[in-house]
């Protein structure tokens, strides 16, 4: 019998940052296998939203449940158990400059799967990459060595170290020149369709949002106000949402 229970769950979220309320009462859930954009237009929470999903910034209120569990009733054990189904790339990347790129990707192996024999984490690393369209010299290679498009596609490779169910990606072709983006898009694609993954991305990019999401959700003064394919989003009556998308038209 298929899986039909929600990945995610977010119910009523309130954010405050500053003595400003960022979300005022966001809910939605997310699917097994659907790929879902998160767009907004800046000082939206986006990036919040995606912090607070995994445990790395508490809501001012609301609830949020990642497999059923609700995070803020884990304790940092149990968080840190949970920590092993999700894999989050950060809009800049976030390897760590010091550590070449194989000792990036095997970071949350050493640091969930510590009693792995060193062989088979090796073997872990270079699946990996390989996985994230990297070619297998770039493992002996520095961050400052790989363009932004192989950076990218080496933080990817980290986020699948644990073979994740949940991805979750801030800005994922942020910084890349289009055809970078466009590649990137592809290996992105191949991986949701051959792993199952439920992803969830932030995007300012509309060639990503056409050709990956299965879903958007659009937030706007606190609130969702738009949740559903992005032909339908696209043609809302919504000022935000126009200017949004007038730049490309819906096929």
């Amino acid at each position: 019998m298929k899986d039909t229970a929600s990945v995610v769950d977010v119910v009523g979220l309130r954010t405050q940052l500053a003595g400003h309320w960022v979300h005022d009462g966001v809910s939605f859930a997310l699917r097994p296998g659907e790929v879902t954009a998160l767009i907004g237009g800046s000082g939206t929470g986006k990036t919040v939203l995606l912090n607070q999903l995994v445990g790395l910034l508490k809501p001012s209120g609301g609830q949020v449940k990642l497999f059923g569990q609700d995070l803020a009733k884990l304790s940092a054990g149990e968080l840190r158990r949970l920590r092993r189904r999700f894999g989050l790339l950060f809009q800049d990347g976030a390897l760590f400059s010091a550590m070449r790129v194989a000792e990036n990707v095997a970071t949350p192996l050493r640091e969930h799967m510590p009693w792995l024999p060193a062989r088979l984490r090796d073997e872990v690393v270079d699946l990996k990459l390989a996985l994230a369209g990297l070619p297998p010299d770039a493992a002996g290679k520095m961050p400052s060595e790989l363009s932004g498009g192989m950076r990218k596609r080496a933080a990817l490779a980290r986020a699948l170290a644990l073979e994740p169910d949940l991805l979750l990606l801030d800005e994922p072709t942020s910084g890349l020149d289009p055809i970078s983006a466009r590649e990137f898009d592809r290996t992105l694609r191949v991986l949701v369709d051959s792993l199952r993954l439920t992803v969830l991305f932030t995007t300012h990019d509309l060639e990503s949002l056409w050709g990956l999401a299965d879903r958007v959700i659009v937030l706007f003064e606190g609130k969702v106000i738009a949740d559903g394919p992005a032909r339908e989003v696209a043609q809302l009556p919504h000022e935000w949402i126009r200017s949004y998308f007038d730049t490309r038209t819906v096929e």
